[in-house]
């Protein structure tokens, strides 16, 4: 995959409502060049530097909202997908006891003991596959080819009749499209907000406009000034993605608001004003592989 420098530019906008004080909106722009892709990536994280604000004192919506509702059993248009790593490791080692018993002892195959054995093994299978899961994520991290932790725990319930309600509202409310990803996943930790966003090609090509609204951060108005006066950084990731048998090849790029200057990290870690650090990776499930790295000078992701 090509870097095509054209097509990142001005792709995110985070500006500052006049009507509405202590909020900022954040928007897809550009929405036309990135429907040639067959999925669409953000990930976005707010840390604010002033230590008077924590992440009791701004939100994200309308995400903060929707992951509440579901870890409370609330209704809501998205619901968390189950892990499935567990269940698979419980039916292999199911497998493997059906495998080895019917080769020792095939003439106990439908002994009540021998489905005891089997229904064992496949809790313990369970049991055991959280953890085993845990130690490849760790083991892999800083490997060229990984696990990834599963990015995406919440979907959106599709062709549901609250779900085509909810979107029509919010383009009334927002006076333009708005997006609702097919996946997203929503981390609140102490003085920082990430949100992950996952944008099939459906939902792309739905844009009535080629700038669509994203989410939401609004602030508690006693804390704004410091938020403003201190500064934050926030933080974007997109990935423009090709789908192919299975595969995504993915062209991923980084770029952060840091107090009034743009810019990124490059691979040692070091900030560089005005760069963009991109990275070419291939992903089958939850396994990626990362192909190349590096960095542009002079580039803008925000417009």
């Amino acid at each position: 995959m090509d870097i095509q420098r054209g097509l990142y530019r001005g792709v995110v906008n985070v500006r500052k409502n006049d009507a509405i004080s202590g909020l900022y909106d954040v928007e897809l722009a550009n929405t036309q060049r990135i429907v040639d892709y067959d999925s669409f990536e953000c990930h976005a994280v707010l840390y604010p530097y002033s230590r008077r604000i924590s992440s009791e004192n701004f939100v994200f919506e309308p995400f903060e909202e929707y992951a509440k509702d579901i870890s409370s059993n609330q209704h809501s248009i998205y619901f968390k997908t189950a892990n499935n790593f567990s269940k698979c490791f419980g039916a292999i080692l199911l497998f493997l006891l059906v495998l080895i018993l019917y080769i020792v002892k095939p003439f106990a195959f439908f002994s009540v003991e021998y489905l005891v054995s089997l229904l064992w093994a496949y809790l313990i299978g369970k049991e055991i596959g959280g953890d085993i899961e845990r130690m490849l994520v760790d083991f892999t991290k800083k490997s060229r080819f990984s696990l990834m932790d599963n990015y995406y725990p919440y979907e959106l319930e599709k062709g549901t009749t609250l779900t085509k309600y909810s979107k029509f509202a919010k383009e009334c409310r927002y006076g333009k499209s708005s997006l609702l990803p097919a996946k997203f996943d929503f981390v609140e930790q102490s003085n920082s907000m990430t949100v992950r966003m996952f944008f099939n090609k459906d939902t792309l090509l739905a844009a009535k406009n080629t700038v669509a609204h994203l989410f939401s951060a609004r602030f508690d108005g006693a804390l704004l000034k410091d938020f403003e006066k201190d500064g934050y950084m926030f933080g974007f990731k997109l990935s423009f993605n090709k789908h192919f048998m299975g595969f995504r090849n993915c062209f991923e790029v980084f770029q952060s608001v840091n107090k009034d200057r743009k810019g990124c990290l490059d691979a040692d870690g070091r900030w560089v004003n005005d760069a963009i650090f991109y990275r070419r990776t291939l992903v089958i499930g939850r396994c990626k592989f990362y192909r190349s790295e590096g960095l542009l000078n002079n580039e803008n992701i925000f417009g």
